[in-house]
C-alpha cells in the first residue's frame, strides 16, 4: 500500500513519495529478518522425513547432482543412535549452503560431504574439486545471512567451529566440527 502510494504521489509530492518506500523498504527488510529466523529454526524438509541425517545429506546430494557437477556422500566412523535435532539441522543446513557455494562460485566438477562421527565430536567437511579462492577475502561476520557468514553463525549457536582451506586453482575444502556430549 505504501508503494502504491508513493506511485500515486511521485511527480506531485517526491519528498512524501521518497518516505513512503523508505518506509515499505524498511518494512520488507524488518518482515525478511523475521521469516529468516523463521526459516532458520524450522526443521529442514528432509530431516523431518525421517531416516537421519546421513539419509538426508544423500538426500541434498542427488538433489544438488547434475550433468557437470557430481556430489559424493562418505560417513567415517559410527554415528551416534541419535543426535539432538539441533545439530542435524545445522549440519544439514551447512551442507545445503556449503554447495550452493559451491555450484555458485567454483565451477567444481565433483564435490564431496564427508560425516565424520567420532566419540567427542561430529564433523562435516565439504571438498570440491572447483577454482578455489583466497580465504582472506571471505568477510568473518554475518552479511545477508547466506553462505559462509550463516555458517560461522549456526555454528557458533552449538559451540561449533569453522575451517576453511582452499587457494585459488586449488579447490576448496570446508570443514564443520561440532561437540557431542560423550556416548
Amino acid at each position: 500500500m505504501l508503494l502504491q502510494a508513493a506511485d500515486r504521489l511521485w511527480d506531485t509530492t517526491p519528498d512524501t513519495a521518497r518516505d513512503h518506500v523508505r518506509t515499505a523498504a524498511s518494512i520488507a527488510e524488518r518482515s525478511l529478518a523475521e521469516a529468516r529466523r523463521f526459516v532458520h529454526d524450522l526443521t529442514p524438509a528432509d530431516l523431518a522425513e525421517g531416516g537421519g541425517l546421513l539419509q538426508a545429506l544423500r538426500a541434498v546430494a542427488d538433489r544438488e547432482t547434475t550433468p557437470t557437477l557430481t556430489v559424493r556422500v562418505h560417513l567415517e566412523g559410527t554415528p551416534p543412535a541419535a543426535l539432538p535435532a539441533p545439530v542435524e539441522s545445522a549440519l544439514l543446513r551447512i551442507a545445503q549452503g556449503a554447495l550452493a557455494n559451491v555450484r555458485e562460485h567454483a565451477a567444481a566438477t565433483t564435490a564431496t560431504l564427508t560425516l565424520t562421527c567420532l566419540d567427542d565430536q561430529i564433523v562435516l567437511d565439504v571438498t570440491d574439486d572447483g577454482r578455489g579462492f583466497d580465504t582472506g577475502t571471505v568477510p568473518e561476520t554475518e552479511g545477508r545471512g547466506h553462505g559462509l557468514p550463516a555458517i560461522r553463525a549456526r555454528l557458533r549457536q552449538l559451540g561449533g567451529t569453522l575451517s576453511i582451506e582452499s587457494a585459488p586453482g586449488e579447490g576448496t575444502a570446508l570443514s564443520a566440527a561440532i561437540p557431542l556430549e560423550p556416548r
